[in-house]
Order: C-alpha cells, then structure tokens, then sequence
C-alpha cells in the first residue's frame, strides 16, 4: 500500500510542477501588434514589394510610411491605443491625417487584418505582415 501511495504522490508532483501556465498562454493583443507590419493589400491594392508599413512602438508611438503610386512617400509618426476591449485600434496621425479607428478582424503572431471604416460608410480591409 505505501508503494502505491508514493506513485500517486510522485505522479501528483510531475503532473502538478511539471507543466509551466506560461506554456499554454498565448500573448496578448497588445504583444502581438508590437513590432513592423509590412502592408500586402490594402483593399483591391495587393503589393507584390513591401513599401508601405507600421511600426507599433511599445510606447504607443506610430511610425508609418506609405508609398505612393506617382512614387512619392509619406512618413508619419503618431501614436495608437487599443480601445474596446482590444478590439479596435485607435490611430492618431498627429493633425497630419484624421484620426482612424480600425477594427481589428485577425491578429496573430504574423497576420493582422484591419477593417478601417468611416462616417460615409467607406470601408476598406488592410492585410499586413510581421517584418
């Protein structure tokens, strides 16, 4: 009996010890976005070179560059805020752009899919990849 007893308190103790909580956890939104996310469509627009993109600071700050289809560039840095229980991103362009708010249809840790829409119901889905 005490041979018994000792298996299932050694069993206990691998099973109870021998996994971590952070094996199973998966990051957080707010993890995820941080980081350069190369655009690869922007609605009809797919690229075939990366140009255009977003970097999510940790800070909140925003850098984005979008290329042109004459050739010019912009360059912005901004900030962004996840609102709605991470659901939407918040993008202020710093009075360079109106404020933007997207929804946030994927995010994993190498696809995010953005849902931008505005007041006269114009929307258009962007797809961008992890750098």
């Amino acid at each position: 009996m005490g041979k018994y007893f000792k298996l299932i308190l050694i069993g206990t103790f691998i099973f109870g010890f021998g996994c971590s909580k952070d094996d199973n956890s998966e990051a957080s939104v707010s993890e995820k976005l941080i980081g350069k996310w190369n655009v690869v469509k922007d609605g009809d627009i797919i690229y075939d070179e990366i140009c255009s993109y977003f970097i999510f600071q940790e800070d909140g700050k925003l850098i984005f560059k979008n290329c042109h289809s004459y050739g010019g560039e912009t360059n912005i840095i901004g900030e962004y805020a996840l609102i709605n229980d991470n659901h939407i991103l918040f993008i202020d362009y710093n009075y360079f752009l109106d404020d933007a708010e997207a929804d946030i249809l994927t995010i994993t840790q190498n696809n995010l899919t953005l849902k931008f829409s505005n007041a006269t119901n114009y929307t258009r889905v962007m797809e961008l990849e992890k750098d």
